[in-house]
């Protein structure tokens, strides 16, 4: 009787790989391109559930005025206080799959197991990347959702869908770092809400990673990139029909995917009618936003969507707003 032996599990395993490995990096460099920087995405093996960090905060009293002469020109001069923060992000685990398909599938459609864990290998980076975005998203709309980042048009009388004056008035909120936003994360309807609205624009679909368009900026976008998604968490409540514009300054969110837990491994399944062939895999990565810490007191290790998107599980680490991930538009 024939059976698959551990060098049969090896070429499956490079197949996959290779193909798993050749479509993420082309997602993480159309995303390098396109986000200005907003979105960082690098490989990393740390162990853990958690990365923590101390950074020293800027004291704002570190330069003032000196007496040099008259009443106090010899007084003790009060020390200033230097303090440190704590930034942390957090470890996500996600499986990929399993998925199973018999022999007699795969004989009649894909012809061999190797040809089908090319297929899964494309798919599974493919979503990989989805995941994370998502996983993204829905952390930056719970930080980001409250003063003093959020700038609320959705209730007003002459125009409450998106609009250029809405993302002026998003980018007023960082004040004299206005500039440091560098991309804008939107719904489709938001975006074409924006656009209809100035259909003078000139717009270009640069690229489209794991079903997410990313579009050059333009006079619509005050010059900034656009990265439009349909993702769930910008969708405030379908009912009422409201929805969050992101603008992200550069480093906004931090993934490290961590090797040391990513595994995809294939498997003969026996005793059925008949015989089948399962892929199933693990990747882990960690999430951060900047300026903000992961609340792990509160929060836990390895949150669901509801933990991510929980704005009390993300603490400001940064004394100055402006030094955090930017800032969201709540629009109609």
């Amino acid at each position: 009787m024939a059976i698959t032996t551990a060098s049969n599990f090896q070429v499956y395993h490079d197949q996959i790989r290779n193909s798993y490995a050749e479509v993420l990096a082309q997602a993480i460099n159309g995303f390098f391109t396109n986000t200005k920087g907003a979105v960082i995405v690098r490989d990393a093996t740390i162990p853990g559930d958690f990365i923590k960090e101390s950074f020293f905060k800027f004291p704002s009293s570190l330069v003032s005025r000196r007496i040099a002469t008259g009443s106090g020109h010899d007084s003790a001069a009060t020390p200033v206080t230097v303090t440190q923060g704590e930034n942390a992000r957090v470890r996500l685990s996600r499986k990929i799959g399993p998925v199973e398909v018999t022999y007699d599938a795969l004989r009649k459609i894909v012809g061999s197991p190797a040809g089908f864990s090319a297929v899964v290998g494309k798919m599974a980076a493919e979503a990989v990347m989805q995941k994370m975005l998502v996983d993204a998203t829905k952390a930056l709309v719970g930080a980001l959702n409250r003063s003093p980042y959020l700038y609320d048009i959705s209730a007003s009388t002459a125009d409450s869908s998106l609009n250029r004056g809405a993302l002026a008035g998003g980018l007023a909120l960082m004040g004299d770092r206005a500039n440091d936003i560098v991309c804008w994360v939107m719904h489709s309807k938001s975006y074409f809400d924006l656009v209809s609205k100035d259909l003078s624009t000139t717009t270009s679909v640069n690229d489209m990673v794991a079903n997410v368009a990313l579009y050059g900026g333009g006079p619509g976008t005050l010059g900034k990139p656009v990265i439009v998604t349909d993702e769930s968490s910008l969708i405030l409540d379908e009912t009422t029909d409201k929805y969050y514009t992101l603008g992200l300054t550069a480093g906004a969110v931090t993934l490290e995917a961590d090797d040391q837990l990513s595994n995809i491994i294939i498997q003969d399944v026996t005793g059925y009618e008949n015989m089948r062939v399962r892929i199933q895999g693990e990747r882990d990565w960690f999430l951060g936003l900047k300026g903000f810490a992961y609340d792990y007191a509160n929060g836990g290790a390895n949150p669901d969507d509801t933990a991510l998107a929980t704005a009390t599980n993300w603490d400001a680490a940064s004394t100055d707003m402006k030094q955090r991930a930017g800032v969201v538009i709540k629009s109609t």
